[in-house]
């Protein structure tokens, strides 16, 4: 069995957000594509209403993914985890989202 780890950093609604969900959906309402400032605020997503989603890709954001494959070798299961690095989290974040699938 296998299973991809997703890890999201959510920054909740502020006015800004309510102001682009507005923006999206009347653009919704009225069937066009949102403006390109818009769509970038959301990162090319439908809104979510937990608020702005950053990807906390290893390398990136200070996310980093670890894996322990001398462990595994020595107990036949391999381990691995995320280590986050709080104070390198894009400003405003203060959820951690993480989601198997």
């Amino acid at each position: 069995m296998s299973f991809s780890v997703i890890v999201e950093g959510v920054t909740p609604p502020n006015a800004k957000w309510k102001k682009m969900k507005a923006a999206w959906d009347a653009c919704e309402a009225a069937g066009v594509n949102p403006p390109k400032e818009v769509s970038e605020f959301f990162g090319d997503n439908d809104p979510d209403p937990d608020g702005v989603v950053h990807e906390l890709a290893s390398g990136r954001n200070g996310c980093e993914w670890s894996s322990s494959h001398e462990a595994a070798e020595a107990s036949e299961s391999e381990e691995a985890g995320v280590l986050i690095e709080l104070s390198k989290l894009p400003k405003g974040v203060t959820k951690i989202r993480v989601a198997a699938r």
